[in-house]
């Protein structure tokens, strides 16, 4: 076939192809695009309906939580505020709030008080079979375990599903304990509902969610109405119902996690239909101007291509018949055929500036050689040296430089730095690399700076046959250090561990000795010995378990110290609740070895004394830093406190002796206050360096 036979052909095949993608792009690519900008925009608006539900539960669970954090309420719990009921919860306040149903449980989760109002039924409803079987449904919403507790969402009361917010009842300040539960709710009926898709701006409808009735689609959507108009990763399945109707449905969790509302909206298809119009236009547009562009695209291409690229062969042939490979085009003819001429011999003057790039290509890897802060050494297989290159700041440069030329193996005074042995093992690598080839690495002793100096060699032969080895000499020094920090850091942490176990030993031995002791004083003697040692090693212990070998912290210790000594006396202090308020404050081993032996001696005298005559009573320790670099430790309880007649630094007993002892070791003072109980005050500034900023691992 001729070249314009090819060229007709290839049109020809080519607009056939074209209009066929253009048509289908037409009635799928872009139809689909408005097919899915339709379902976004659907969708966007498919998750306002359940957002206007969510900025409803947003509002009710506010009032919930200012009703349920207010002292009267707090009070009434208690059975302090008869009048609480009457003066609060009369029939106007419900609609005035926007919420149909109260309901009050104790903190055992018993209702004390509940009311609806509700169109015509305005009354308490406490004893009704309804709120018992509410709260046997939903008992989540009225067992809080701490004064954060927080659950709101959807529930059904008496068969209508109502937006439940419920909180801890608190006093006023929403500090603990949780003295009972406060449950608002609204009922979601029919004109709710139509209140809130007016107030939306978006039509929608709300349903129960019948299990049998829903197919799989529709229960993939489930997703929990939360606080905040927050949704999870599920999104309301969208849907065409036919050619000029879209739906969107999502199914509602209640607060048990099972459906409860199914939320319907229905709306145009107006993208859709506007999207299939436009398709069918761009189809038949694309038709037409494809069959014009055909027509054109012949006459030009003959004109333009065919004919100049004819007379463009035929000098091409005339160059080859004599024999003149050399010989350039000679611009002439058409504008075409001038320009293609050109070009070839733009092409052949192109390889004249590719051998200056080449050279200039060498020159740049010369100088990426020199960036590389390794010394480098290509050797011949004859052992001489070819190239070498040292970094700029390489004290021996010009000994590297010496080597060029220079024979490695009757070298014998080249590298003075290194010892007889190092040599003679580099040699020995460099022979087996030019011999059997592979990579070989050695690890050689350098004096060069007068200190010992780690270097690494390695030996790798070139991939092209005969072309030697090339050696590349690293300084790991700093490397070989850091593993060596690192071996030592994980020894001291064996230290730590043995010394633990060594103590805990201790610990068992003065065990066995207080069961044999002659009394219980001396046994109770032995007990608060092995306190002593167990405080000491708990800190060996939070060391070994530290990242940083030379502090711990002294939060976390103390916290682990207290609660070891509630266990230990826990017929004691089965009624004594303990408060450690204390912020992250890091200590070294020193300084937290003799804090942990006071705050010790301090507990174990308050569980000791501090209660006797007392079922109940709270023991509270106190960790804080202030801003001058000071560290104040406290200890207090609401015990029977210390007799005016305790001189806590002419003490006799063992233990206060060791804590005044104590605190004059870390240079801190002991003061004692006497008002509801007994409250140790200790104040001490730790080592400069014990409380490093985070910034430092801290």
């Amino acid at each position: 076939m001729t070249i314009r036979s090819i060229v007709l052909l290839i049109i020809f095949v080519s607009f056939a192809f074209l209009l066929g993608v253009v048509s289908l792009a037409s009635n799928g690519v872009l139809l689909q695009s408005f097919a899915d900008l339709e379902n976004s925009s659907v969708l966007h608006d498919g998750q306002r309906m359940f957002v206007s539900v969510s900025d409803e539960l947003t509002s009710l669970a506010a009032v919930t939580r200012d009703y349920a954090a207010w002292s009267d309420t707090y009070e009434y719990i208690h059975g302090r505020n008869p009048e609480y009921l009457k003066q609060n919860y009369f029939d106007e306040l419900f609609p005035s709030l926007r919420f149909n149903l109260v309901l009050i449980a104790d903190r055992d989760g018993k209702i004390v008080f509940a009311k609806e109002v509700y169109g015509e039924r305005r009354a308490e409803i406490t004893h009704s079979q309804t709120v018992t079987d509410f709260m046997a449904r939903y008992s989540g919403l009225f067992h809080h375990t701490d004064v954060n507790s927080a659950l709101d969402g959807l529930a059904d009361f008496g068969g209508i599903p109502v937006l439940a917010a419920s909180r801890p009842i608190l006093p006023e300040y929403s500090v603990g304990p949780v003295s009972g539960t406060l449950v608002f709710a609204r009922y979601l009926d029919g004109g709710e509902v139509a209140r809130l898709a007016e107030k939306a701006e978006y039509n929608f409808t709300v349903s129960r969610a019948h299990m049998d009735s829903l197919s799989a689609d529709v229960l993939a959507t489930q997703t929990k109405l939360v606080i905040g108009a927050k949704l999870d990763t599920s999104k309301p399945l969208v849907r065409p119902i036919s050619d000029s109707q879209i739906s969107t449905e999502l199914v509602a969790n209640d607060v048990n996690g099972a459906p409860l509302l199914l939320f319907t909206s229905v709306a145009p298809r107006s993208i859709y239909i506007q999207g299939r119009a436009a398709a069918d236009y761009v189809a038949k547009l694309a038709g037409l101007v494809g069959l014009a562009s055909l027509l054109v695209s012949l006459l030009l291409m003959e004109k333009a291509l065919i004919r100049p690229i004819g007379q463009l062969i035929s000098a091409a042939h005339d160059i080859a018949r004599n024999g003149r490979p050399a010989e350039r085009m000679k611009p002439g003819g058409s504008a075409d055929l001038r320009n293609l001429a050109a070009s070839i011999n733009e092409m052949l003057d192109a390889l004249q500036r590719t051998q200056d790039e080449l050279a200039l290509s060498v020159a740049e890897n010369r100088a990426i050689l020199d960036a590389i802060p390794d010394i480098m050494l290509h050797i011949k297989p004859d052992g001489v040296v070819k190239w070498a290159v040292a970094p700029e700041d390489y004290p021996h440069k010009d000994v590297v430089a010496s080597l060029v030329g220079q024979n490695m193996y009757t070298l014998r005074d080249a590298l003075p730095v290194y010892s007889e042995s190092d040599e003679a093992r580099g040699l020995a690598a460099l022979r087996e690399a030019l011999k059997d080839g592979g990579n070989h690495v050695i690890e050689i002793l350098s004096l060069e700076t007068g200190l010992p100096r780690d270097m690494e060699v390695r030996l790798s032969t070139l991939r092209t046959a005969g072309n030697g080895v090339l050696a590349l000499i690293r300084d790991i020094t700093e490397r070989r250090n850091a593993e060596t920090a690192e071996r030592n850091a994980v020894l001291l942490k064996e230290i730590h561990h043995r010394v633990k176990n060594n103590l805990q030993v201790v610990i068992s031995l003065l065990n066995l000795q207080a069961a044999q002791a002659p009394s219980p004083e001396v046994a109770a003697m032995f007990h608060d010995s092995q306190d002593r040692v167990r405080s000491m090693a708990l800190v060996h212990e939070k060391l070994y378990n530290s990242r940083d070998l030379s502090r711990i912290e002294f939060a976390d210790y103390i916290r682990d110290l207290t609660d070891r000594l509630m266990n230990t006396y826990e017929m004691t202090a089965s009624a004594i609740q303990l408060e450690v308020v204390a912020s992250p404050t890091f200590l070294d081993i020193d300084t937290a070895m003799s804090c942990g032996l006071i705050v010790s001696e301090l507990v174990t005298n308050a569980l000791k004394h501090a209660f006797q005559g007392r079922t109940q009573g709270k023991l509270t320790i106190r960790l804080a830093r202030g801003s001058d670099g000071m560290h104040e430790v406290v200890v207090c309880d609401d015990g029977i406190g210390l007799p005016e007649q305790v001189d806590i630094a002419g003490a006799e007993t063992l233990g206060l002796q060791l804590v005044t002892s104590l605190v004059r070791q870390i240079g801190g003072t002991l003061t004692l206050r006497r008002d509801k109980g007994a409250a140790f005050h200790i104040t001490f500034r730790p080592p400069a360096d014990s409380n490093r900023s985070k910034e430092h691992g801290g």
